[in-house]
């Protein structure tokens, strides 16, 4: 895999992770979901989480996978927890749990900061 395969697929993990916002926005909004929990909860479900199950053996020689995986995970259990508030019509939980300073926005943060530096680091290598 090239570098710039790893670029591509971390550039779209960025844009992709950053419309859930929208989603669960709209999830409260609405009470509805073309998702359900179970399918969000799983890390494993979404074109990034495949592409870090697939090509784990080459991917685990980088440093930052583990910590990008382990965030990975996490922010999908946090979306799943946020989804079901929503569904729920619990729209006052799951509005302060996607307010800034909740962990699914703390862990978002990081896991864009740490896709961003496993870019640039690439980069430099390249």
């Amino acid at each position: 895999m090239s570098t710039k395969e790893i670029v591509l697929n971390i550039d779209k993990a960025i844009a992709s992770h950053g419309m859930w916002k929208m989603r669960l926005r709209n999830a409260i909004k609405t009470h509805t979901s073309e998702f359900d929990v179970a399918f969000v909860k799983s890390p494993h479900n979404c074109e990034f989480g495949k592409w870090l199950d697939n090509d784990k053996a080459f991917l685990n020689s980088h440093q930052e996978y583990n910590i990008i995986f382990d965030l990975h995970k996490k922010l999908h259990f946090e979306t799943a927890r946020i989804m079901d508030l929503a569904l729920s019509r619990k729209d006052n939980e799951a509005s302060s749990a996607i307010a800034i300073g909740s962990d699914f926005a703390t862990t978002s943060s990081k896991l864009t900061i740490a896709m961003m530096n496993w870019k640039k680091g690439l980069k430099e290598v390249a």
